[in-house]
């Protein structure tokens, strides 16, 4: 009896082993699964390419029409804090904050996710649209709106969820079936600000390609005709008031990148020519990046809806843009403050358009000397020693940018100096299945077939 008693015990313990492994399987499982974050992070690359599998194959100008497409690649990355203040009105795409976000129009709506006016290509319904790593604080009298409908005709609802590291102070409005939630989803951007910085540095690195001069309001771009990209660097000021921007022997379909250079910068910009006339071109905004490098302090202001993605590259910088409308991706490593200029309730937006360039560093081509049968020295060795870091022996690597490479077999080069990240949720999920499997083999062989 008592040896039977025994044998009992120990399948009921070898059985609660194995449940035991079997759920600690499916909770690695379940935890390689992103929790209400559907953001891409997509190796923590700035300045991203439209991402997922419905984005548009034309890009509309910015309009209150139907949505065209969905992207979900992030649109604008704050690396500290995010201020809204009077008058700003939105924020189209997904938004990443890793520090704190409070909003505060004085009254009124800030939407953010989908937009009334833009590209009208929001993120995927049911992503998390908002994501804020530390505290979330919508003041009195401002209706936060996450989250908004495909427009006419159809005025399908697109959810948009909320997720926050710290505390929440005041409601997101949302779409019927979001979640807003305390979560550390910002957590997976950790690494993407010294990959701004890294980014930026980079576009600073490149040769210019042309010149620019500023005379009677207005700031010419002369490109060289031939070079992709077409490169201009601008010491601190774009335009004390506010100036015409216009691109001279720039040809078509090459990329644009504006260094502006000083620990204070200043833009301010009331229209943009394209081919000499006033316009808003989807596609060509799509070629634009501004690039501030060094500054502490950035201020973009202006009527213009502002072509081209801006980057922001250090890390103990503000930014404030107060201009009427961007177009394209905005990544700061630093603070950003979006509000209406001075004294003014102008509505200030901040449209989603994806970059299609890069900057990679092509590394340089090594030759091998020969080996050859030249006799060792003769003379004595040097009394001291020598110096402990040989001078490098081949020139420096020499960044360059050109439109995003197609798909290949084998993956290609990120931006130079880019640290790669991602969760480990491939091998959480087999490690998963395998503790499962295990488990489940030990329940099993412990039953016993009763007569």
């Amino acid at each position: 009896m008592q040896t039977r008693n025994a044998s009992r015990r120990s399948r009921v313990a070898k059985r609660v082993t194995g449940g035991v492994i079997a759920l600690a399987g499916a909770a690695l499982v379940v935890a390689s699964i992103p929790s209400a974050f559907a953001v891409q992070v997509d190796g923590n690359t700035p300045l991203d390419a439209c991402l997922g599998d419905a984005c548009p194959d034309v890009w509309p100008e910015p309009n209150n029409g139907g949505v065209t497409g969905f992207d979900d690649g992030v649109n604008v990355f704050v690396g500290g804090d995010l201020t809204t203040g009077p008058s700003a009105a939105e924020t189209e795409g997904n938004l990443v904050v890793l520090g704190d976000a409070s909003f505060d129009r004085g009254g009124g709506a800030y939407n953010v996710g989908v937009a009334g006016v833009g590209s009208r290509v929001p993120p995927p319904s049911g992503s998390t649209m908002l994501t804020v790593g530390g505290d979330l604080t919508i003041a009195d009298g401002t209706s936060l709106i996450v989250g908004g409908d495909t427009g006419f005709p159809d005025f399908t609802p697109i959810v948009g969820n909320v997720e926050y590291g710290g505390t929440l102070t005041g409601t997101p409005s949302v779409v019927t079936g979001a979640t807003v939630a305390q979560g550390d989803g910002a957590s997976a951007f950790a690494e993407r600000v010294a990959n701004v910085t890294s980014l930026s540095q980079c576009f600073a690195d490149l040769p210019d390609t042309g010149t620019v001069t500023t005379a009677d309001g207005l700031t010419s771009f002369t490109g060289d005709g031939v070079s992709d990209p077409q490169v201009f660097t601008i010491e601190g000021t774009l335009g004390n008031d506010q100036v015409a921007i216009t691109g001279v022997d720039v040809q078509a379909g090459a990329h644009v990148v504006i260094n502006v250079t000083g620990d204070v910068t200043f833009a301010n910009v009331n229209s943009w020519f394209i081919e000499g006339v006033n316009t808003f071109d989807p596609d060509i905004t799509q070629l634009i990046v501004t690039n501030f490098p060094d500054a502490t302090t950035v201020e973009i202001t202006g009527g213009a809806q502002l072509p081209g993605s801006i980057l922001v590259g250090n890390p103990a910088s503000t930014t404030t843009i107060s201009i009427a409308g961007t177009n394209g991706r905005v990544e700061v490593a630093g603070d950003l403050v979006h509000r209406s200029p001075t004294g003014s309730q102008t509505g200030v937006e901040m449209h989603a358009y994806p970059f299609s360039g890069e900057c990679d560093v092509i590394p340089p081509t090594t030759t091998t000397a020969p080996p050859t049968t030249t006799a060792p020295p003769t003379t004595a060795p040097p009394t001291s020693p020598p110096p402990t870091t040989d001078a490098p022996t081949t020139p420096p690597a020499t960044p360059t940018v050109g439109p995003t490479a197609s798909p290949t077999t084998t993956p290609a080069p990120g931006p130079a100096g880019l640290a790669q990240s991602g969760s480990p949720a491939g091998a959480m999920m087999a490690i998963g299945a395998v503790l499962i499997g295990a488990g489940m083999v030990t329940v099993l062989t412990t039953r016993r077939r009763r007569a």
